[in-house]
């Protein structure tokens, strides 16, 4: 399903909701510019409450698509809090599972996501340093395989891939690749355990 960023502007200010595919929640800072695209398989919801009790008091979110980006989801829960930003020409591709509360994705070339991932609330995806150090890249792709746990207040920096079952202890800082099925921990993250399973 493609969703042209000007139609979703228009909807917006009008619904909580958009389509049976995409859901952006009210209490969303939404910026989509025009030239962006969405592509949305089966579900995606963004700034979803992550207690619908409490949905008046959820965190508000931010949803961020610059020039000619590219937002690729096949079915995945992001929750109240989560600040999302895409940059100018870059893809965020994400599979299914869920992303926890008040989390941050900033993308500025490529970050991948795959299927049944589980991301709890705090945990930080930067494929980009902001400000580059002389002598090293600004950015470079992250991937994130399949069935991977991300524990909270876990941070994935930049030029990381994660393998397939792989499990990041909460509060981990990731520099460096992650073999899969291996439980890595500490600052920086290093492999605790391997041949790991996990559900």
């Amino acid at each position: 399903m493609i969703i042209k960023s000007r139609v979703i502007n228009l909807l917006l200010c009008k619904k909580r909701y958009l389509g049976k595919r995409l859901f952006i929640y009210k209490r969303t800072a939404t910026s989509i510019d025009k030239s962006a695209d969405l592509f949305v398989d089966t579900y995606c919801s963004i700034n979803e409450p992550w207690n619908k009790r409490l949905f008046c008091k959820s965190h508000r979110g931010v949803f961020r698509l610059e020039e000619r980006a590219r937002f690729v989801c096949n079915d995945m829960s992001i929750h109240d809090g989560c600040r999302i930003s895409v940059g100018k020409d870059a893809t965020l591709v994400m599979g299914s599972g869920y992303i926890s509360m008040n989390c941050e994705i900033r993308c500025k070339e490529f970050i991948q996501i795959g299927e049944r991932v589980a991301i709890a609330p705090d945990v930080v995806i930067r494929d980009n340093d902001a400000h580059q150090i002389v002598g090293s890249a600004v950015s470079e792709p992250i991937k994130i395989g399949n069935h991977v746990w991300i524990g909270a207040r876990a941070m994935i920096l930049k030029g990381v891939t994660i393998g397939d079952n792989a499990v990041i202890a909460a509060g981990s800082v990731v520099t460096h690749d992650v073999p899969p099925n291996c439980l890595v921990a500490g600052v920086p993250a290093i492999i605790k355990k391997e041949k790991i399973e996990w559900k």
